[in-house]
Formats: structure tokens, C-alpha cells, sequence
């Protein structure tokens, strides 16, 4: 009975423990502005790096925290007006890695 009772005690312990480690979200992205005034089309980009740490923390509830995930978010602004109306799409590609 002492066996079993120091297994469950063993078990509980190793499968509330061993799931939580220290994470770290890294993320590089690339991000083009294409802006259009009166038919001309001028392009920006721009490049960079995140990250977030994560203390002792299940794998699985990263994405609660951060959106530690490969995507590509698009925004489409339109201002002015007349002769000064512009349209500007931005679109910017994350690659992330969890470690």
C-alpha cells in the first residue's frame, strides 16, 4: 500500500512539474508600406526582431500571452481627399520560433 501511495504521490508530482519551463518567443519580421497618391505608388520597408519570456510556463498557453505563431497581418488605410487622397496598404510577415 506505501508503494502505491509514494507512486501516485510520484506521478502527481512529476506531471504538474515537468510540463512548465522557461520559454522565449522570438519573432523577425518584415513590414511594406505602399502608400498611392494620384496614381503613383511609393514603397517603404522596414525589418526587425521581438521577443517575450516566458517564466515557468506550459508550452501550450503561449499563445494567452503573445501570438508566438507564423502569420501575416495586412492594414488598409485611405485618407485626405482630392488631389491629396492617398490609399496605403501595409503588410507585415512575422516568422516566430518558441524555444
Amino acid at each position: 500500500m506505501k508503494k502505491i501511495l509514494l507512486l501516485a504521490v510520484v506521478a502527481v508530482a512529476a506531471t504538474t512539474t515537468s510540463c512548465r519551463k522557461d520559454l522565449t518567443c522570438t519573432c523577425t519580421y518584415d513590414q511594406t508600406d505602399a502608400t498611392t497618391t494620384n496614381g503613383v505608388t511609393t514603397t517603404q520597408a522596414s525589418s526587425g526582431k521581438t521577443t517575450a519570456a516566458y517564466t515557468s510556463i506550459k508550452k501550450k498557453n503561449v499563445n494567452l500571452y503573445e501570438n508566438c505563431e507564423n502569420r501575416t497581418e495586412v492594414y488598409n488605410y485611405k485618407g485626405g481627399s482630392g488631389n491629396f487622397a492617398y490609399t496605403t496598404v501595409e503588410t507585415t510577415v512575422y516568422t516566430c520560433e518558441l524555444k
